[in-house]
């Protein structure tokens, strides 16, 4: 699908790393690896317009966002399959601003927060890297209904 998630349907500025170790990103510091990145206009969408939108699709049950950064944007646009689906989220937060983004969607929410490098459940939602308690790093969000039967199956 030609189509990056955002937190708008519309267009934006994305940016290309010209590296060996190529990243991309909406953020421009984030594909910089001492050069210049490449940067072309694309078309966005938001979780809840792919799904939901004029095209009606399923929505998903389980959403992967290892998106660069983008996580700022795109868990702004998908409050609508959140409410409809309550799906799981494997997240990899890659900044402090990810990680608040991240911590927010799971206050407004409801949902806890697991993360897979220490087999913890986050203690502070409101707290990011490098708080040890905080949210940061990889992350299952799980909708809190949903916590028993994930720390049975997270055992």
């Amino acid at each position: 699908v030609p189509l990056a998630c955002s937190n708008q349907v519309g267009t934006a500025k994305f940016f290309m790393g010209n590296g060996s170790y190529e990243i991309s990103s909406f953020f421009e510091e984030w594909a910089s690896n001492g050069d210049k990145p490449t940067s072309i206009e694309v078309n966005t969408t938001t979780l809840d317009a792919f799904f939901l939108g004029n095209e009606k699709r399923e929505c998903p049950d389980f959403i992967k966002m290892d998106i660069e950064g983008g996580g700022v944007y795109a868990l702004l646009g998908c409050d609508l399959i959140i409410k409809k689906k309550r799906p799981v989220f494997f997240s990899e937060s890659h900044t402090p601003e990810e990680d608040g983004a991240i911590g927010t969607l799971c206050r407004r929410h409801g949902y806890d927060a697991y993360r897979l490098k220490d087999e913890r459940w986050v203690e502070n939602i409101d707290e990011v890297y490098p708080s040890p308690k905080g949210v940061w790093g990889t992350l299952l969000l799980i909708p809190s209904e949903q916590r028993e039967l994930a720390e049975k199956v997270l055992k």
